[in-house]
């Protein structure tokens, strides 16, 4: 679910590591490129301790 809100923004692309992983190579590592990699990573993570529970 992470992976494919995340291919739908700018700068990212299907990762060869397959469809669970996502490729963001952004030109220029901005403010806003940050938050999309940290809200990633942060909704990534609350799912993992909800499905481990």
């Amino acid at each position: 679910m992470v992976a494919g809100a995340a291919l739908r923004t700018p700068d990212t692309e299907p990762s060869v590591r397959g469809s669970e992983w996502v490729a963001f190579e952004p030109a220029t590592l901005d403010d806003a490129a940050v938050d999309r990699a940290e809200a990633w990573f942060l909704s990534a993570y609350r799912r993992a301790v909800k499905m481990a529970s």
